[in-house]
């Protein structure tokens, strides 16, 4: 579609996707799942994808990857509380796959707090770089910058949760 000849997406040194010159991409997968996202880089700077299952046994800790505001957002909501940990954990891993190949930092889950806009619209989620932020390296003026340009959407159906980070 992209008018160039088929070619293998080989792993780079730090285990992501090395995209042909011109492109962005991102590639992700879980259980019985996944999907690939490729762009022009004239049309996007940033693209990440991540898919999840929420009913995957997942061996993470909620305060590994959720700030205390984080935490009390979710504690808020009525229904499953183990969904709502499984997004936000798929909204920052594609966080950071759209982050690391224009920066080559890494972000970590503490550096940037999430929150849905609005409850009428419960796929639109907005960032900001975390008071707490963990990397030293990295710049919080950077990183407000690319919070401020990327969208930030999440779906959930059944049981598969897909986020896409975009910009």
């Amino acid at each position: 579609r992209f008018g160039v000849q088929p070619a293998p997406i080989p792993i780079g040194l730090d285990r992501a996707p090395v995209w042909p010159i011109g492109f962005v991409g991102s590639i992700t997968h879980c259980p019985d799942f996944c999907s690939a996202a490729v762009a022009k880089a004239e049309q996007f700077s940033f693209l990440g994808i991540d898919a999840e299952r929420v009913a995957w046994p997942h061996e993470i800790v909620p305060s590994d990857f959720l700030s205390p505001s984080e935490m009390d957002w979710i504690a808020s909501r009525p229904g499953n509380e183990s969904r709502w940990e499984i997004i936000f954990f798929s909204l920052k891993e594609a966080l950071y796959k759209a982050w690391y190949p224009a920066h080559r930092c890494y972000l970590d889950f503490h550096d940037v707090e999430l929150s849905l806009l609005s409850e009428e619209n419960p796929g639109v989620v907005k960032g900001r770089p975390s008071l707490v932020a963990s990397n030293k390296v990295l710049s919080q003026e950077n990183l407000a910058r690319f919070l401020e340009t990327v969208q930030i959407r999440f779906s959930v159906e059944n049981d598969l949760v897909c986020s896409a980070v975009w910009g």
